[in-house]
């Protein structure tokens, strides 16, 4: 509702959803529920709960919870940034690497690797330069 909300006040034909950490998780679970997304971008993205709790052997705080892994294939046409911190280690290269699998072949979907950015610090100063990577499908 916050989303349609909105759109409908920007006058807007589609939206682009950003998320941050678990945020990222929402924007993907969003963008599966919606036909106006014109583009996904995640910043250390938690896109595979379940992967995540694995590699940090802890259990899950519901196992009811949605799952952006069980969207991955549905949104893969939709042009899509993953950024991930290369310091890193509350949200790893392996959860985007088990999304990327998940979504399958794509030509829309985009990892970058962050040099110097962990899951709290060293996105504010690259954010302008991330914001301005274009998003879009490497074959249209």
């Amino acid at each position: 509702q916050a989303v349609d909300w909105y759109v409908k006040k920007a006058k807007s034909p589609g939206v682009e959803l950003i998320g941050y950490s678990g945020g990222g998780a929402v924007a993907a679970l969003v963008a599966g529920r919606r036909s106006d997304v014109t583009s996904l971008r995640t910043v250390a993205g938690n896109l595979d709960p379940k992967g995540l709790n694995e590699y940090h052997r802890v259990s899950p705080l519901d196992p009811e919870s949605l799952d952006p892994m069980e969207v991955a294939a549905k949104i893969a046409a939709i042009p899509q940034y993953h950024f991930i911190g290369d310091g890193d280690k509350v949200v790893p290269a392996l959860i985007s690497e088990n999304f990327k699998a998940k979504s399958g072949a794509s030509a829309c979907l985009h990892f970058m690797t962050v040099s110097g950015a962990d899951h709290a610090k060293g996105w504010t100063e690259n954010w302008p330069q991330l914001l301005a990577t274009p998003v879009t499908c490497s074959d249209k």
